[in-house]
């Protein structure tokens, strides 16, 4: 037995022996071989690339999205003008709810309103009698203010008082000419008058003639002067009468147009409350349509169909395709890492991708500043709301969900050197 247990242990050594001693060749492979697979890991970080994701909220809206059109009052449809998918313009009527205005009143007084001019020769060419409901005292307003222009100028009082004053102002003009003409004669009587005075004078120094003489003549000199003087004084007052003339046509011209524009403006004041109480009608009882489309009734629409203010009553489908656009709010930190054109995949909230897929988009553009701590992105959808799985996802609404913004890829040894690059900079 102790034999035994000897040979065991002298084994046991030679076995010990043997394995701590390792042969040299060995070891250097063992240290080769991890030496080559820790380079190879370390230049395979260099190839492996993977981009940072940035998470954040999305709201996902239609540009142009259906116009739903509700009642603007309670009333019955006392008139409709289309019929369920009918085609529609911008602006076209669709339904009119009963009120206490005449439709064909009411559309007379629109024509008229879209055509007129507000100006001194504005006419009323529609009947005066119009059933305007709301518009009625408005309208019978500028019927009384226009009858009353009109007869202003049938009357015609400022153009019959221009007239006297032209017809005046030639009276004098003729007056003058002929008193100028009477005045030049009386002067040239003047100087022989004086040549004459004067001769005289020359003769009774000399003893020629009599006292008496001289006084003749020096009484026929003074007389004719004062004619003269009579006769300029005269032409003064009519230029003076023909200045007040022409001032007052002036003044009976301003106030011609003042009067005539006074009522033309207050013509224009009501026309303008005319069309806002027009607009307010349309608001109330009309249904028009907003865009060019297609109408959808949204219950069967009849002649007398009872309706309530805000009832939906139809909704009009746009021509175009429904294009959408997606709004995020972009946390600053990171924020720096988003550029236009990176890719986005939004999950929605209410299809559940695992069901619908995903939709992707692009990073449209970033708003400049950032608000509470937050910039606003938008964000395209090239395929709309085409999901990855090809469904086209429905929705006449808002559609919530999360965005994931794949920012630029970088590699793993990038990453693996940036900290220790940025721990060196800092001591």
């Amino acid at each position: 037995m102790k034999n035994n247990l000897e040979t065991t242990n002298l084994h046991s050594e030679e076995v010990n022996d043997i394995l701590n001693k390792i042969p040299g060749k060995v070891t250097r492979w063992g240290a080769l071989i991890i030496s080559v697979l820790i380079i190879l890991m370390l230049c395979s970080t260099a190839f492996i690339n993977y981009p940072d994701i940035i998470s954040s909220e999305i709201t996902i809206t239609a540009i142009n999205p259906p116009i739903r059109l509700n009642a603007g009052t309670d009333g019955k449809i006392e008139t409709l003008f289309v019929h369920d998918k009918d085609s529609v313009v911008s602006g076209q009527y669709l339904a009119c709810i009963g009120n206490a205005a005449d439709y064909q009143n009411m559309m007379q007084l629109k024509q008229w309103m879209d055509s007129v001019k507000i100006a001194e020769n504005i006419t009323i060419p529609v009947q005066s009698d119009l059933l305007l409901g709301d518009l009625q005292n408005s309208w019978n307003e500028l019927v009384s203010v226009f009858n009353e222009y009109q007869n202003q100028q049938n009357i015609q009082y400022f153009d019959k008082k221009i007239t006297s004053v032209n017809e005046q102002l030639i009276h004098y003009n003729e007056y003058l000419l002929n008193v100028k003409k009477q005045a030049q004669s009386a002067n040239s009587e003047l100087d022989i008058f004086y040549k004459q005075y004067q001769r005289d004078s020359l003769l009774f120094q000399k003893n020629v003639i009599s006292e008496a003489a001289l006084d003749n003549s020096r009484a026929s000199y003074y007389q004719k002067k004062s004619s003269t003087q009579n006769s300029n004084s005269l032409i003064s007052q009519t230029q003076l009468k023909i200045s007040e003339c022409e001032q007052g046509l002036i003044d009976l011209q301003l106030e011609k147009s003042k009067e005539s524009s006074g009522f033309v403006s207050r013509i224009g004041e009501i026309v303008n409350r005319l069309k806002s109480e027009f607009s307010q009608w349309e608001l109330k009882y009309v249904i028009k349509s907003p865009l060019h489309g297609n109408v959808s009734f949204s219950q069967q629409l009849v002649l007398n169909y009872p309706v309530k203010a805000n009832d939906l009553l139809c909704t009009i489908v746009p021509d175009n395709e429904t294009n959408y656009i997606g709004k995020a709010l972009l946390p600053i930190s990171g924020s720096g890492k988003v550029c236009e054109n990176d890719k986005v995949i939004i999950k929605p909230a209410n299809f559940p991708y695992i069901d619908y897929g995903i939709i992707y988009g692009k990073v449209l553009s970033v708003s400049l500043m950032p608000q509470d701590n937050f910039y606003q992105i938008e964000i395209s959808l090239p395929d709309g709301l085409t999901t990855s799985y090809g469904k086209k996802l429905n929705s006449s609404g808002e559609i919530q969900g999360k965005a994931e913004i794949i920012t630029e890829n970088q590699s793993l040894l990038n990453r693996l050197i940036k900290p220790v690059y940025a721990l060196i900079k800092s001591d």
